[in-house]
């Protein structure tokens, strides 16, 4: 969870972001998903529902829920 809030993980979101020339947000699409949607913090946090991410949901849940909208 830190990773994500000092945006320090690896997701296209932010990896991307280190090529040049720079692609654009909207293009920094999910490779896990067919929704063809921005692999960003938000989206995986909370709409992604690989076994793993659920996982996380459940052990950080009083972290995850103070940023809930």
């Amino acid at each position: 969870m830190s990773r994500f809030i000092t945006s320090s993980h690896y997701l296209k979101v932010e990896t991307v972001r280190w090529i040049r020339p720079i692609v654009p947000w909207k293009d920094r699409v999910c490779h896990l998903c067919d929704f063809e949607t921005v692999e960003e913090e938000h989206r995986v946090v909370f709409e992604f529902y690989d076994e793993a991410v659920l996982e996380s949901r459940k052990k950080y849940q009083t972290l995850i829920s103070q940023y809930e909208s």
